[in-house]
């Protein structure tokens, strides 16, 4: 099968630009369509942001504001049909 959406191998995300201004996108690839829930955490191990998205298709692909992180590390956290996969980022302004 042949498609436009790029392919990654499987348990891969990318998560760009790092270090990041102000947003960050996060690609992966589902085994099928379904719940993505994305939770990101500060140094500290404090949540400070969920989101929850429904893709459509297998391919996730999602900007995310973070204009109102301070600077810093933090852990994103990506539960896909795939298992749980964490990256870390840096916010730099």
């Amino acid at each position: 099968v042949l498609s436009n959406e790029e392919e990654l191998p499987a348990n891969v995300v990318t998560v760009s630009p790092n270090p990041t201004p102000d947003e960050l996108n996060i690609k992966t690839v589902l085994n099928k369509p379904g719940k993505v829930v994305v939770e990101f955490f500060n140094i500290r191990g404090m949540k400070v942001m969920e989101k929850e998205y429904n893709s459509t298709s297998r391919a996730f692909a999602q900007k995310i504001d973070l204009k109102d992180f301070k600077n810093g590390f933090y852990l994103v956290k990506i539960n896909t049909d795939k298992g749980i996969m964490t990256r870390r980022f840096v916010v730099e302004k």
